[in-house]
């Protein structure tokens, strides 16, 4: 009898620990913010419950040990929380306070943290945007697949250029940035004309 008392209370232990690292997905709406429209202009974030480890300025290039930046509103995730968002194969990383957002609403940073892309950026933010809720998972596994740096670019330029009418290749060229390691790649417009006549 205590031997199967034992095995119960292990049992429920395991089951315990079981459920709380579990992921959970959220539906979530997507938005998309960088140095031109952060408030104020800049790399600058807020840092709720303290600043990750770009310090005071957002970052990332995605993967699980460099999240992405991620603003929220308060009180919806908590300080520092990292999730995945299976839209963009990327970790990001709970670091900003998005005044516009309520509810279930992340605005992922894009480009680079030390040049303003200009209303070209917003832009081609906007046409990144996806049209509906996208799932969002919470508690993520550390080993989901996530896009390099320049795989994610090129994948979000082809988005932008299948969805474009007016933005020439080479105004988006350049536009869109992501940061790896202390080196910022980006596109020319022969680049971009190139991979999306691959994806066709």
């Amino acid at each position: 009898m205590q031997i199967l008392a034992i095995l119960m209370l292990l049992a429920s232990f395991m089951l315990v620990t079981f459920a709380e690292s579990c992921s959970s997905v959220d539906q979530v709406k997507v938005t998309f913010y960088g140095y031109p429209d952060n408030d104020p202009p800049g790399p600058a974030i807020s840092c709720p419950g303290g600043c990750g480890p770009h310090g005071e300025r957002a970052g990332g290039d995605g993967s699980f040990g460099n999240p992405l930046t991620m603003a929220a509103a308060d009180g919806v995730f908590s300080p520092g929380e990292v999730v995945y968002l299976p839209y963009l194969q990327k970790y990001l990383r709970y670091e900003d306070f998005c005044a516009s957002c309520s509810g279930a609403w992340v605005d992922v940073w894009t480009g680079s943290p030390d040049s303003n892309g200009g209303e070209a950026q917003i832009q081609c933010e906007n046409r990144l945007t996806p049209g509906g809720n996208v799932p969002l998972i919470r508690n993520p596994l550390s080993n989901l697949n996530t896009n390099s740096t320049e795989t994610a670019t090129r994948v979000l330029f082809i988005q932008v250029l299948k969805q474009s009418v007016s933005l020439a290749p080479t105004k988006l060229a350049g536009i869109l940035r992501w940061k790896e390691g202390n080196v910022a790649r980006s596109f020319d417009s022969r680049e971009v004309r190139a991979a999306a006549a691959e994806d066709d």
